[in-house]
């Protein structure tokens, strides 16, 4: 499984600065680096996240759910 989260994981730096509607503002550095990676995807276990479902492009969703989605896709490409 850590194969191919590194195979599509990026690093980046956080820009604080954007305009997201939180329920905590110490989780603005996560959706400001979801988007400057312009990720498909912020894996979270945070109710104060996961209840926003999606940010600009970016899906949040549960590591579960994450394994659900990646599993999918890999049945449907056999």
């Amino acid at each position: 499984m850590w194969d191919v989260i590194e195979d599509y994981c990026s690093w980046t730096d956080a820009d604080e600065t954007i305009q997201a509607e939180v329920r905590d503002k110490k989780d603005i550095y996560l959706l400001s680096m979801s988007d400057a990676v312009k990720a498909d995807f912020l894996v979270s276990g945070d109710n104060d996240l996961l209840v926003l479902g999606k940010h600009n492009n970016t899906s949040i969703v549960t590591f579960r759910e994450l394994k659900q989605i990646l599993q999918a896709l890999h049945n449907k490409a056999l």
